[in-house]
C-alpha cells in the first residue's frame, strides 16, 4: 500500500501549480472538471497543482486554453 503524504501547504507549491489552481478556482472549475476536459485522472490534476508531477508538455496548450491563459504566461512563472 502506498504511503500517503499530507498535502503541501500553498506556499510550498511550485509557482506553476499554484497558478494553475488559482486560475481553475477563478473559473469555478473543480479538479474533476479539468481532468474531464483534458482526459486525465483527477489525481493527476491534483499532483500537478501540488508539484508532485511536472506540468505535462503534451497538455500545456489545452490546459492553458481551458483556464483562459497561455502556456507562455505560465512558463514565465518558473
Amino acid at each position: 500500500m502506498p504511503v500517503r503524504r499530507p498535502p503541501r501547504p500553498g506556499f510550498l507549491r511550485p509557482p506553476i501549480g499554484r497558478r494553475l489552481a488559482e486560475l481553475r478556482l477563478a473559473k469555478g472549475f473543480t479538479q474533476e472538471d479539468v481532468a474531464l476536459a483534458l482526459h486525465v485522472a483527477t489525481t493527476f490534476v491534483c499532483r500537478v497543482e501540488t508539484g508532485v508531477k511536472p506540468w505535462p508538455t503534451a497538455r500545456r496548450g489545452a490546459w492553458a486554453k481551458l483556464l483562459g491563459t497561455t502556456p507562455a504566461e505560465l512558463e514565465s512563472l518558473r
